[in-house]
């Protein structure tokens, strides 16, 4: 059985979360979507914050005139 790999020693975007959450971006983490998949809130980079549930919090952010758009991968 292969052993579980913590997150951010995996992450090649480290520098660039930092920079953008240095300039006012927030980086939230889905804590449905953590516990469905074994992550910890200490698997993820610093800067990341941890939301009940995504999908609550764009509807909350919407309601407060936020918008919303996802880019392609």
């Amino acid at each position: 059985m292969a052993s579980y790999q913590n997150p951010k020693s995996k992450t090649k975007m480290a520098k660039a979360v930092a920079e953008g959450s240095a300039n006012g971006v927030i980086f939230a983490a889905c804590n449905n979507t953590m516990r469905r998949r074994g992550i910890k809130k200490e698997d993820l980079l610093p800067t990341a914050v941890v939301v009940p549930s995504a999908l609550v919090e764009l509807i909350k952010k919407q309601e407060q005139g936020w918008a919303y758009a996802k880019g392609a991968h």
